[in-house]
């Protein structure tokens, strides 16, 4: 019986601010183990927790000694959760109101990724075929162009379906669609307390990492393709621009940063999807993970890497910093270059080992 009261409790604080849900919750415990104690008891005044005082029954005395009857006419009787939240909101203001917010979410979650990955390969194509008609041949522009393209489309129509998702709903529950509030509310209808999830993925996390994504892969494919100036400044005396790398080392980058951004991209959408490490997740996370660096690691190893510009610089330095010279001429760069791959290499095990760590907890968490 207890647990009904549990039960609902959560159901009510859980719509509420993160902020205002202690409170709430001491506050509706108290009220519902006063209402037990006024028909099991001798009465008493509560405090907080359902504790009593002038010798009066406790609120948990109270709930033991209510049958399941009793508790479920008094749940009854304070109503639908969502109704009493509402009433509890310290600052009731909103667009979407409570009643509905939960269905709003589990829309969004389903809409804005279909909506953006729909886009996003239909952006593609559409740039890929428009490039083809100028006769373009350049396959690295061509590339950057085209994915390019189809990363603004989507994000613009991502920010038109949440707007569009959001007017709908406000629509619906302005003239009278509000779902939770037509139904007619049961004590059956009250969610299972949630066990401590230790395999969830937080959405903010994984949204967050997709944004992030995005904006890394369209700065990144631009400077290679040459639409965004990638120079190396040396001030001497006077600022002089020189191309850090080779023309070739570039172009080569495009399509492979394409492949690790789309691979990231898809992990990202897999976790939105799944909310929590599944093995399904945790492949797909492991398998993006291992094959961008082996994209990364080959692509920083390749001979060429530096442009002809550059290395001249850096030869003229030998009359001003001879040590320097003699590093790079006893093999300093492909000692760099080694450096750069192990802690690489070292952040991708680390980050297969955080998935499969979290998996199997997820696991053993079930079990």
């Amino acid at each position: 019986m207890s647990g009904l009261i549990e039960r609902y409790i959560y159901d009510v604080t859980r719509r509420l601010p993160e902020k205002e849900r202690g409170e709430v919750s001491k506050e509706l415990q108290a009220n519902i183990y006063d209402m037990l104690a006024d028909g099991a008891g001798d009465g008493g005044d509560t405090v907080d927790g359902g504790d009593t005082v002038d010798g009066g029954v406790t609120g948990d005395t109270a709930a033991g000694a209510a049958d399941e009857g009793e508790v479920r006419a008094i749940l009854q009787q304070l109503g639908p959760p969502a109704a009493l939240a509402e009433k509890y909101r310290q600052n009731p203001q909103y667009l979407i109101s409570p009643a509905i917010y939960d269905e709003y979410l589990r829309t969004l979650k389903l809409v804005l990724p279909l909506v953006g990955v729909a886009v996003l390969v239909a952006g593609i194509v559409m740039g890929a075929l428009d490039n083809l008609e100028y006769g373009l041949a350049d396959l690295s522009y061509i590339i950057a162009k085209s994915l390019a393209k189809g990363l603004a489309l989507a994000f613009s129509a991502v920010i038109q379906a949440l707007m569009w998702t959001t007017i709908g709903f406000v629509i619906a529950e302005r003239t009278g669609a509000k779902p939770e509030k037509n139904k007619k509310w049961k004590i059956e209808d009250l969610p299972p307390l949630p066990a401590e999830d230790k395999a969830r993925i937080p959405l903010s996390d994984s949204i967050a990492e997709l944004v992030m994504t995005l904006i890394f892969g369209i700065i990144v494919i631009l400077l290679c393709s040459g639409i965004l100036p990638f120079s190396f400044v040396i001030i001497n005396g006077e600022t002089r621009l020189y191309s850090l790398f080779s023309p070739g080392f570039l172009a080569s980058c495009v399509p492979a940063i394409a492949v690790v951004v789309s691979l990231s991209i898809i992990d990202c959408l897999v976790k939105i999807k799944s909310g929590r490490w599944t093995p399904f997740v945790c492949g797909t996370t492991v398998a993006s993970s291992l094959i961008s660096t082996l994209i990364v690691v080959y692509l920083i190893n390749r001979p060429g890497l530096f442009s002809d510009e550059f290395l001249a610089f850096i030869r003229g330095l030998d009359g001003e910093n001879p040590a320097l010279m003699s590093f790079l001429e006893a093999g300093g760069g492909r000692i760099i270059t080694l450096l750069i791959t192990a802690i690489i290499v070292i952040v991708t095990i680390g980050e297969c080992c955080y998935a499969l760590y979290r998996t199997l907890r997820s696991r053993r968490q079930q079990v």
